[in-house]
């Protein structure tokens, strides 16, 4: 709608139009439900469900249609352990019924403009993010469609540890790095979903506002603590803030960029 002779915005009328609920719909259902599982039963995930993840997980948004993502399912028990080891001993990356390598993949495209004897540098930060944004969107998407099967997940940052050494395994070529892996199977138990951040703290109008910064965080910190008793796991009662300024005390993974430079991405 366009501003009212009387100034009224569109803003203001937005508001009014949009009091009554939102939709419920399955997916927002099983948004709500969602959590995430490291704990999976042995009951194999179908071949088909798993090209089916793949797949529909490639609906997920590409910049300029680029699509600069791969992804790699392993299978090989061996090679399953090896990734398990560099991911700081995870070993639900062994046990879990479908893992997937979700890559940052630029090979495609440089192989496209090749046909056309052009060269494809994918130097600098935009050129390393697209890519690193694409595999995330694809990975993500593919979370929400093994949820949409009954199935659960757990991402794997800790892919990023080591990321050399993990191409290695996986046999990347250069200008392909793992973004994070992907453990997908049926759950041990539904998952409890994880409280997040209140609304208020997130979502800003116009402009951006720190003020409702302590609120939040202090409100959260005491759910997350309650979500945790309810699991039988001891907590601080600043269960978010003390957590994080213990975890994030010194730096993580300083080696990162150098790492991914010699992987075919220097995003500087």
């Amino acid at each position: 709608m366009n501003a009212t002779t009387n100034g009224t915005s569109d803003a203001v009328e937005r508001t009014t139009e949009t009091e009554s609920a939102p939709p419920i719909t399955e997916f927002t259902q099983m948004l709500t439900r969602r959590g995430t599982v490291r704990r999976f039963r042995p009951d194999p995930v179908p071949d088909s469900w798993a090209r089916s993840i793949v797949e529909l997980g490639m609906r997920a948004p590409t910049s300029s249609n680029r699509q600069e993502y791969s992804v790699v399912q392993v299978h090989d028990p061996e090679k399953r352990r090896a990734l398990a080891k560099l991911c700081t001993n995870q070993q639900h990356i062994v046990d879990c019924p479908a893992f997937f390598a979700v890559c940052a993949d630029q090979n495609r495209v440089a192989h496209a403009l090749s046909l056309y004897d052009k060269e494809y540098p994918a130097y600098g930060l935009e050129a390393g993010l697209v890519a690193s944004i694409d595999a995330a969107l694809v990975g993500l998407t593919m979370s929400y469609v093994a949820e949409s099967f009954g199935l659960s997940s757990v991402m794997i940052g800790a892919a990023r540890n080591h990321p050399v050494e993990v191409a290695k395994v996986l046999e990347l070529p250069p200008r392909c790095y793992v973004v994070f892996g992907l453990c997908v199977g049926w759950p041990e138990r539904p998952p409890l979903p994880k409280p997040r951040h209140g609304l208020t703290g997130v979502l800003h109008q116009d402009v951006y506002r720190p003020d409702p910064h302590e609120a939040t965080v202090h409100a959260y910190d005491g759910q997350l603590a309650d979500y945790y008793r309810a699991r039988g796991v001891e907590t601080p009662e600043a269960a978010w803030t003390k957590v994080l300024s213990e975890k994030l005390a010194s730096p993580k993974r300083t080696a990162l960029r150098e790492e991914l430079r010699e992987l075919g991405f220097p995003f500087l």
